[in-house]
């Protein structure tokens, strides 16, 4: 199967060092009343799937989730965007796009955003590109149905607290 099974981050996994919540409890706890912002990133051209990504963000937002998504079909533009944003948790990376070198995509992100989950999808009858996405290092990797149908799914799991 194409896909890579997705897997939990955890920061342990990404070499984020583990802070002592007595010496930092504030920098570990946030009373319920301050919410924790999480930023997604998109790197597509496609406006009629932003729109779709776009009320998945809605839909996890009235769900009390505090989402911000930032799309943009430059890479480096995005990468910049999301460098600013220390609360970054997920790329989602459209490999329909043109002229995209998945490897190219992920170095960049790997040298600015070490630890920044990336995960793809991508034409159905594209399964050389998608296998190369998940050759590539791609955490997980989806046909452009499978990530439209689980896509409020996926990306509450990416943006999750744990």
């Amino acid at each position: 199967m194409l896909q890579k099974a997705a897997k939990a981050w955890t920061p342990a996994q990404s070499g984020a060092v583990q802070l002592d919540r007595r010496q930092f409890p504030h920098s570990i706890t946030r009373s319920k009343s301050i919410p924790f912002m999480s930023t997604v990133g998109f790197l597509t051209s496609d406006l009629m799937f932003h729109s779709r990504v776009s009320q998945s963000i809605s839909d996890l937002k009235s769900s009390g989730r505090e989402l911000t998504l930032i799309v943009n079909r430059s890479v480096e533009k995005l990468i910049e965007k999301l460098a600013e944003h220390s609360d970054a948790k997920l790329l989602i990376v459209d490999l329909s796009l043109r002229e995209l070198n998945i490897e190219a995509v992920i170095k960049s992100v790997r040298d600015s955003l070490p630890s920044l989950p990336i995960i793809a999808y991508g034409p159905h009858v594209a399964g050389a590109l998608l296998q190369g996405a998940a050759d590539a290092g791609v955490e997980a990797v989806y046909t452009r149905g499978q990530f439209d149908h689980r896509m409020t799914e996926i990306i509450a799991e990416y943006t999750s607290l744990s």
